[in-house]
């Protein structure tokens, strides 16, 4: 992909729109700091439980993050990572991928 699709097809689903991490990241700490003033009440076992449910969601969230990554295309043609969000930005000023370091884009034909 030459840099000129590359920009081209992240501007048509916007680079900075995928997922919203921040917000899902304030959510998981949110439901994390309501179960501390809770779990005084709970019994053990349904504190754990909710440890449990914290720690899958967390991991689903990480799992379903990198999956919509690399379903956008938005992949360096040589080590074959995602480059979106910050990691789009760093490529298309240097033309580098910011994991590999060699060169993110096939040449200009």
């Amino acid at each position: 992909m030459t840099k000129d699709d590359f920009i081209a097809r992240g501007r048509r689903i916007n680079f900075g729109a995928l997922p919203y991490d921040l917000a899902h990241t304030v959510v998981i700490c949110a439901f994390a700091l309501a179960g501390w003033p809770i779990s005084i009440y709970l019994p053990d076992s349904m504190v754990w439980a909710y440890v449990a449910f914290l720690f899958a969601g967390s991991i689903g969230y990480l799992w379903w993050s990198k999956r919509v990554d690399r379903s956008t295309g938005l992949l360096c043609h040589t080590c074959n990572r995602p480059m979106v969000r910050q990691a789009a930005k760093m490529a298309i000023d240097s033309n580098a991928c910011p994991h590999c370091k060699k060169p993110a884009f096939a040449p200009e034909a």
